[in-house]
C-alpha cells in the first residue's frame, strides 16, 4: 500500500478497507453518527498506517470514522503527516488526512471541528474505549451537543472477526515467533542470564522481520524459582542446569501480533516437573481439541480443568485464559477466569459466551507450585467454519522426554 519505511508494516489496503466499512455497520445498528479513534492499534485497523506503535506514541494518531463516506478522516502525528500528504499520499486510499499536534489539549477541537465540517453537528459519538483519560474528558466537554458515549461494543466486534486475510497474517507472525524460540533454544546453555536469551530470541524476530514486539522488553522470559511465582519479565538471574525456562513472544507482522509461549527444561527432568509439565501441556490440548464454532466458552476452561484436577493440580493451576489476538496481542473477545472480584471467584469473563468462525484465539494453560517450578504454555488457534486450525506451529523442546507417549496427543 504505502512504499515507505514509516509505513512497512500496514495491513492490506483491502483489509483496512473492509474493517473500514465493517466498523460503519456495527455503528448503524447501534445508532453511532461518528466514532473517534485515538489509540495506534484501532487506528491502523480501519486505515492501514502504523507508523508508530509504542507506549509513548500509541496515541499520536487519530482517526474519525462517520456512518456515511468512503474513508476515515485521518490525523496522523504531525512529524510524518507531511508524507501522507504529499506523493506518497497519492498512493494513499485515505484523502483526507491532517495534522495531530504534539499538544494534546488541542485535539478535541480539530477533531469537533472536523464533524462540523462533515455536517455532523449532532447527534451519537462514540470514544475509542482506550483513548487517554484527559483526552477523553476533553473531547465531551467540547462536544457538548453530541451524546458521547463508549465505542468499545462495535469495536470489539469488528476486532473479533478476523478475515481470511488477517488469518493468514496472523499466521506469518507466528512463524516469525517461531523463528525466534528456536534462536532461544540454541542459545540457551547453563549461565546465560535471562536478559541475555530474551535479547536473543527478539533480536531473531527483529532480524526475520518483526516491526516490533508486544512486550515494553521485547520478550517475556523468566526461569527457574522465579518462574514458579508467574514472574515474567527477563531479570540478570542466570539460568541454571535443571531450571524451566518460559518464553513469551509476540511479534508485530503487518500490523498483526502473535502470542506465543512455551517452556523448557534445562537438563533431566525430576518425577515433580513432569507432572507439573504433563499436567499444564494436557491441559492445554485438551481444551484446543475442544475448539469449534458454537462452542460455549465455559466449554474450554471445564476441558482444560479436567486434566488438571485429574493430575492433582487443580489448586496449582493459573487462570485459564482465552483471548483474542489481532491489531493489539490481547483484545476482545475475552475468556478469563481466576481474575474476577472478591465474590465473583467462579464465575467465567466471557465475550460473547461462544465460539465463532473468524475468531483467533491465545489459549493459555499453567500449573505453578511457589518456591518449587511453573509450566505455562500458549498457542494461537483459530476458529474455522468446521472446528479449528492452529496457528503457532512451535516446538516442544523435550516433550518425548516430559510426557511418555506424547506424540500421539500433541
Amino acid at each position: 500500500m504505502l512504499d515507505d519505511c514509516l509505513f512497512r508494516s500496514p495491513p492490506r489496503e483491502e483489509t483496512a478497507r473492509h474493517k473500514f466499512k465493517q466498523l460503519q455497520q456495527e455503528m448503524k445498528a447501534r445508532g453511532f453518527d461518528a466514532v473517534i479513534l485515538n489509540r495506534s492499534d484501532n487506528v491502523r485497523l480501519v486505515t492501514g498506517v502504523m507508523p508508530t506503535d509504542s507506549l509513548v506514541f500509541s496515541h499520536r494518531q487519530a482517526a474519525i470514522v462517520l456512518s456515511q463516506g468512503d474513508s476515515p478522516i485521518l490525523f496522523g502525528a504531525s512529524h510524518y503527516v507531511d508524507k501522507l500528504q504529499g506523493e506518497l499520499g497519492r498512493k494513499f486510499w485515505i484523502r483526507d488526512v491532517r495534522a495531530l499536534p504534539r499538544i494534546q489539549d488541542t485535539w478535541a477541537a480539530l477533531f469537533h471541528a472536523a464533524l462540523k465540517e462533515y455536517g455532523v453537528r449532532r447527534g451519537r459519538v462514540g470514544l475509542d474505549p482506550q483513548m487517554f483519560y484527559k483526552t477523553a474528558r476533553a473531547v465531551e466537554r467540547e462536544l457538548k451537543e453530541y451524546e458521547v458515549v463508549d465505542a468499545s461494543e462495535p469495536l470489539a466486534r469488528v476486532r473479533m472477526i478476523k478475515t481470511p486475510e488477517e488469518i493468514r497474517v496472523i499466521d506469518e507472525a507466528c512463524s516469525l515467533g517461531e523463528l525466534g524460540l528456536e534462536a532461544g533454544w540454541r542459545a540457551l546453555r547453563p549461565g546465560v542470564t535471562e536478559n541475555e536469551l530474551a535479547a536473543v530470541i527478539s533480536q531473531a524476530c527483529l532480524a526475520a522481520g518483526a516491526e516490533a514486539l508486544y512486550s515494553t522488553r521485547g520478550t517475556l522470559l523468566v526461569s527457574g524459582p522465579r518462574l514458579s511465582y508467574q514472574q515474567e519479565c527477563a531479570s540478570s538471574y542466570r539460568i541454571r542446569q535443571g531450571d524451566f525456562v518460559f518464553v513469551d513472544v509476540g511479534p508485530l507482522h503487518k500490523g498483526y501480533y502473535c502470542d506465543l509461549a512455551r517452556t523448557v527444561l534445562l537438563g533431566s527432568p525430576t518425577a515433580e516437573q513432569k507432572r507439573l509439565y504433563t499436567a499444564a501441556y494436557l491441559g492445554l490440548q485438551a481444551a484446543i481439541r475442544r475448539v469449534r464454532p458454537g462452542l460455549g466458552a465455559e466449554e474450554l476452561h471445564r476441558a482444560a480443568l479436567e486434566v488438571l484436577r485429574s493430575a492433582g493440580h487443580a489448586e496449582d493451576s493459573s487462570s485459564f485464559v482465552g483471548h483474542g489476538v489481532g491489531v493489539c496481542a490481547q483484545e476482545p473477545p475475552w475468556y478469563v477466569r481466576g481474575e474476577m472480584p472478591a465474590g465473583r471467584e467462579d464465575e467465567l469473563s466471557l465475550t460473547p459466551d461462544r465460539l465463532e468462525a473468524g475468531m483467533v484465539l491465545a489459549l493459555s494453560t499453567g500449573v505453578f507450585r511457589p518456591g518449587v517450578a511453573g509450566v505455562r504454555f500458549e498457542e494461537v488457534v483459530a476458529v474455522t467454519e468446521t472446528g479449528h486450525r492452529v496457528l503457532s506451529r512451535a516446538s516442544y523442546p523435550g516433550l518425548e522426554e516430559m510426557i511418555e507417549g506424547a506424540g500421539a496427543v500433541s
